[in-house]
């Protein structure tokens, strides 16, 4: 069978390198690959195997079948370490029983290996959700991801932030008229630890919400709820 694929996701790397993510879908498998090019714009055979990275499957216990995973979003460190978001799909072994989704987020050391610092030793945190979307990286190490309804923060090892949102390391995104479905997180900028997540409501408007560093809504942003929606054009 054939094999599609998209590169939806860039972003810098330090010296100059560029990072991308691709995801690949065929009729029985969906997955992605890391690809780190240097400055001058050939694959840097530092990262990987001749540039690419191909993560393991994110989940690989017995009672499932794997369907595939992938990535919704990444973002690169000042260490060159990658982090990448997304979801991942389990049969179970009953044909009857529903298919289940979980978000995952896995990091990768500069080499382009699996950090086992991250996670539980693999590199890896697996949430029961639909998906994240999304990603940062703050000063402090730690990662930020989205999905709709609500921003995550997860510490330098992947143990969820206590300090951030409900004392789970997730957080409410202030609620729009209609349904937001986020995009994308970011930092805002000037060092305040601001947290960013855009998206749009139902009815296409553009909506974008500002969370403060302890995962608040920002009073700041917006007419004080900390979100703004509109159309553009």
């Amino acid at each position: 069978p054939g094999t599609a694929s998209n590169s939806g996701h860039l972003r810098a790397a330090p010296g100059g390198k560029v990072v991308a993510v691709r995801n690949s879908y065929s009729r029985y498998a969906e997955s992605f690959t890391v690809t780190r090019l240097t400055a001058g714009g050939t694959q840097d055979a530092s990262f990987g195997i001749e540039g690419r990275a191909t993560p393991p499957w994110v989940f690989t216990r017995g009672d499932v079948e794997r369907l595939g995973q992938t990535a919704r979003g990444a973002a690169v460190a000042p260490d060159g370490k990658v982090v990448v978001v997304g979801f991942a799909h389990l049969n179970p072994d009953d044909a009857f029983a529903t298919r289940q989704t979980w978000g995952f987020v896995l990091r990768l050391r500069a080499d382009g290996s699996m950090d086992p610092a991250f996670g539980g030793g693999d590199g890896v945190v697996a949430v029961p959700v639909a998906a994240f979307v999304g990603a940062a990286i703050d000063s402090a190490g730690r990662v930020l991801t989205t999905r709709d309804g609500a921003a995550y923060r997860f510490r330098a090892d992947g143990a969820a932030d206590a300090s951030f949102g409900g004392g789970d390391g997730v957080a409410a995104l202030p609620s729009p008229a209609g349904t937001f479905s986020v995009t994308d997180i970011a930092l805002a900028a000037g060092g305040s630890g601001a947290i960013v997540v855009a998206g749009a409501v139902s009815d296409s408007s553009l909506a974008v919400a500002q969370l403060d560093a302890a995962g608040n809504a920002d009073p700041r942003f917006g007419g004080g709820d900390g979100i703004v929606t509109g159309r553009i054009g």
